[in-house]
């Protein structure tokens, strides 16, 4: 996701760097008596060369050591994205959707269907979403595997599949039991089809229902928040999610457990000018691990509408997984500088990294240890509204009808055509 963002793609790579230690370590244990000292150098020069590997890799990160340019160009304005990386599902202005190939910048499929009237409350709701930034167009995206799910003005979830042997996508039609709902952000995995809704309803409806999706009345996990909600984000690997409210809460759940939430809070927001102030976005964040020890410590990333971002530490037993009866660790710690603009995006690429996408026109890369920016992509439009991460490359819109990539698997390519970037996108790089 990235997601949004993925987390499932640094932990995969970590979590493969720890299966050679403990693969060479058996063998080491098996093998002691006859070759117990050749074993151990070996052991000793693999478990060197993986903490070598994950060393350059995170000093690429650090350094902004990436090919960054466009890799998609559509005929209309991109507004929402979701990725499996190389493929992308984008929703435009018009509400038109596209599939396309990040790697050859081919478009693959295409899709359009009616666009119904404005929902009566979608206004208010949009406004509190982007503000004087709305774009028009897809609010929420989201795609796994051949089905992709989109939402706009006019209510409902639609559905569409990916047809191999064709170029258009097929329309499957909406959800009958989201007709007439804004729904504001919307997630997919293997199992669930995720609702977040401005009636602050979070829904979580089954992909395995012997009911095909459009047809589906009841979800399988529900929570009724008391706001609008305004972002939802998941980690599988602590079995959490996060929700953010137009009251200002932020919520943390299991994915587990429906009904209630672990805990919440409210970070420190001051209305100026008669302007709510209010959280926009969260993400749960990765530490870095410390050497030989196996629990990865987590916070909770919260970017607001005033351009501020903060991080609630959590807290985590000692099997690794969160303190369900006493999550939050420390208090809140503020990252600076702030955006000048709402924050609308938020990932966690790597372990001890942190991705933020703001309505100012920047993304910056944050060291989560010291709440410090490292650097910043600047030259984006005030419509940036969405970000997807792994562990090897950042994607995201706003920059009008194109797709940007940042690939930290690439060396900086030094024959960038001219039309790569607008002239006033660069790299910052901030002290």
């Amino acid at each position: 996701m990235v997601h949004g963002f993925s987390l499932s793609h640094h932990h995969q790579h970590r979590n493969s760097l720890k299966r050679d230690y403990f693969y060479l370590r058996s063998a080491v244990d098996d093998n002691q008596s006859s070759h117990g000292k050749w074993s151990m150098e070996t052991l000793r020069s693999r478990q060197a060369e993986l903490e070598s590997t994950e060393f350059l890799h995170e000093k690429k990160w650090r350094e902004a050591d990436c090919d960054s340019g466009i890799r998609l160009s559509l005929p209309e304005w991109v507004r929402r994205l979701d990725v499996q990386y190389p493929l992308a599902a984008c929703g435009t202005a018009s509400g038109s959707l596209y599939l396309a190939n990040l790697e050859t910048g081919e478009l693959l499929a295409g899709g359009t269907r009616m666009i119904g009237d404005p929902l009566p409350d979608a206004d208010q709701a949009l406004h509190h979403l982007y503000g004087e930034n709305d774009g028009g167009g897809t609010i929420a995206i989201a795609f796994n595997n051949n089905l992709i799910c989109e939402s706009n003005r006019d209510g409902g979830v639609h559905l569409w599949r990916i047809d191999a042997s064709s170029t258009r996508l097929v329309y499957q039609g909406s959800m009958k039991a989201l007709d007439g709902v804004l729904v504001t952000s919307l997630r997919l995995d293997d199992e669930y089809l995720w609702v977040a809704r401005a009636d602050g309803i979070l829904q979580a409806f089954s992909l395995n229902s012997y009911l095909p999706l459009a047809l589906t009345n009841e979800p399988e996990l529900f929570w009724q928040f008391a706001s609008m909600i305004t972002s939802f984000s998941l980690t599988p690997e602590i079995g959490c999610g996060v929700v953010t409210t137009v009251e200002g809460t932020v919520e943390l759940i299991s994915l587990e457990s429906d009904g209630n939430c672990l805990c919440s809070f409210y970070p420190p927001y001051d209305d100026e000018g008669g302007i709510s102030v209010h959280a926009l976005s969260a993400v749960l964040v990765a530490h870095k691990e410390e050497k030989y020890d196996d629990i990865v410590p987590y916070s909770i990333a919260v970017g607001g509408n005033d351009g501020s971002l903060v991080l609630q530490p959590l807290k985590m037993d000692e099997d690794g997984e969160l303190d369900e009866f006493r999550p939050f660790m420390g208090s809140l710690r503020r990252f600076k500088p702030g955006h000048r603009g709402p924050i609308k995006c938020l990932a966690n690429p790597i372990p001890g990294m942190l991705i933020s996408a703001s309505h100012d026109g920047s993304m910056r890369v944050w060291d989560i240890a010291n709440a410090h920016c490292i650097y910043q992509f600047v030259g984006y439009k005030v419509w940036l509204g969405s970000l997807w991460a792994d562990c090897s490359r950042i994607v995201s819109d706003g920059s009008d009808n194109t797709v940007i990539v940042h690939d930290f698997e690439k060396e900086p390519s030094s024959n960038k055509n001219e039309d790569d970037f607008d002239e006033d996108e660069e790299y910052e790089a901030l002290g």
